[in-house]
């Protein structure tokens, strides 16, 4: 699916302040996990965010997803503050996160956890619960035969793959994936890629992928951004900031990515 000129989300200015333990002096020192980050995703379209471990991207993630409250800054969706949005709008976005186990319930079979927040939202009723947790089921690659495992008898990338058929059950406008291939061996990173860019076009998906590494980024973005202490370093479509990286932070990550081919490794990397 092709991004469009229509803006779904728009982040201004956005800041995070963490307070630090108090120090013999009695000041209240603070560290500043996010700086005055501002960024646009529009319909269609996938934008990348790229950091280093503390770089703050999932704060950004986080605030996004109303799960952290920002010190500074505003979140537009759908053209509304996100602050002053109802529950109903809210759902449309939705997140899959880095380790599934931790975000599922283990009392919960395969059928609930997809088909809960359609019953949570009062959009479906549980007599037909095992008919839509099915049909979900199968947008993901599972079959009938999981509807009644709990989450601890799938492999790591049959959980996630419950995870995003739970995210895309109140069929979002966006969904946040945070590290969401990370812990995965690659060729299952290569199956969920493909994946989450074929429930792209038939649900007409956009995604915030943050990732720590810029391969796995390459493949699904749009366009990347790049976080830096709690900063965007540089913005721009992925071509552009793998083929021109301006940033010396852009080309130091850049510097990092093996070739993808044995005898291109004694070459020098790409931006460098």
């Amino acid at each position: 699916m092709e991004p469009t000129s229509e803006l779904l989300l728009d982040v201004r200015h956005l800041s995070k302040t963490f307070p630090l333990k108090k120090s013999k002096t009695n000041k209240a020192p603070s560290f500043k996990a996010v700086d005055d980050v501002s960024f646009q995703v529009f319909k269609g379209e996938t934008l990348g965010i790229v950091g280093e471990s503390g770089s703050g991207k999932s704060t950004v993630a986080k605030m996004i997803l109303q799960l952290l409250e920002p010190t500074n800054g505003e979140i537009y969706f759908l053209g509304q503050n996100l602050a002053n949005q109802s529950k109903a709008t809210k759902r449309r976005m939705q997140a899959v996160f880095q380790d599934p186990y931790a975000s599922l319930n283990p009392r919960m079979r395969a059928k609930e956890i997809v088909t809960e927040p359609l019953i949570l939202h009062k959009q479906l009723n549980k007599k037909n619960r095992d008919d839509k947790a099915l049909e979900l089921l199968h947008e993901v690659g599972l079959s009938e035969q999981h509807l009644n495992r709990f989450p601890h008898e799938f492999s790591g990338g049959q959980r996630q793959r419950l995870s995003i058929a739970r995210a895309i059950a109140l069929k979002p406008d966006l969904i946040i994936c945070d590290e969401a291939v990370s812990a995965l061996d690659v060729s299952i990173q290569a199956q969920i890629l493909k994946l989450l860019k074929s429930l792209q076009t038939s649900y007409g998906l956009s995604y915030i992928f943050i990732a720590h590494g810029l391969p796995t980024v390459k493949q699904l973005s749009n366009r990347v951004a790049i976080m830096h202490k709690g900063k965007i370093v540089e913005i721009g479509e992925t071509n552009d900031i793998f083929q021109s990286p301006k940033h010396t932070y852009t080309k130091s990550l850049l510097k990092a990515v093996p070739p993808s081919h044995p005898r291109d490794r004694h070459k020098p990397s790409i931006g460098g």
